[in-house]
């Protein structure tokens, strides 16, 4: 599994309050420095706090069905007035080959 599907994926997870043991066997059978990787990087992105819960921003990165670095360029482009750039940017990238 490739970082940039895990850190979608617990952004979700973490968004949707899964509790279940499926999604603890998920995480369970990762590697930790994995994880660890993908919650860095969501904190970095501003959608988890520093101690770990999701942020007002991580629940708005999460309403998209993006990857979250391309969501938070997305939302940011507004403080920049280049939604419209930003976009086809985003749609761009997040196309299938």
């Amino acid at each position: 599994m490739t970082l940039f599907i895990l850190i979608s994926w617990t952004l979700q997870v973490l968004f949707k309050n899964f509790n279940s043991k499926t999604t603890f066997l998920f995480f369970q059978f990762l590697a930790p420095e994995t994880l660890m990787r993908a919650l860095e990087l969501l904190n970095y992105l501003g959608a988890l706090d520093d101690d770990g819960n999701m942020t007002e921003l991580g629940a708005i990165m999460a309403e998209f069905p993006l990857d979250p670095q391309l969501a938070k360029m997305l939302i940011a482009s507004t403080e920049f007035n280049c939604s419209n750039e930003i976009l086809s940017i985003t749609a761009m990238l997040s196309g299938k080959p």
